[in-house]
């Protein structure tokens, strides 16, 4: 089979830090690289989930409205429960934001 050569222009730490990754898993950075494109040839697409990061930094006023949300369980509720579930809320946030 015959290859081709591809140029990519990345910024020197990413590389030294890739190439010292790949080598700890017995590859070149090269052979990761290929291993990628196959995967996409065969998945017709990026092998990989890719979408943004998303951080939530809610405001006082969402933060009070899930405490009110959670407030009339909170009687009931163990401290590790009630951040459990502020937690989740928060989560639900994100999520909903990440669509």
């Amino acid at each position: 089979m015959k290859t081709a050569t591809i140029a990519v222009r990345v910024d020197e730490s990413l590389k030294a830090r890739l190439e010292e990754l790949f080598a700890s898993m017995g590859m070149t950075l090269s052979e990761a690289v290929s291993i990628f494109l196959h995967k996409a040839d065969e998945t017709h697409g990026i092998p990989f989930r890719v979408a943004r990061s998303v951080t939530i930094n809610p405001s006082p006023a969402d933060v009070a409205a899930m405490l009110n949300e959670c407030d009339d369980e909170s009687q009931s509720l163990s401290h590790d429960e009630f951040f459990t579930a502020v937690q989740s809320r928060i989560d639900s946030l994100r999520h909903d934001y990440a669509r």
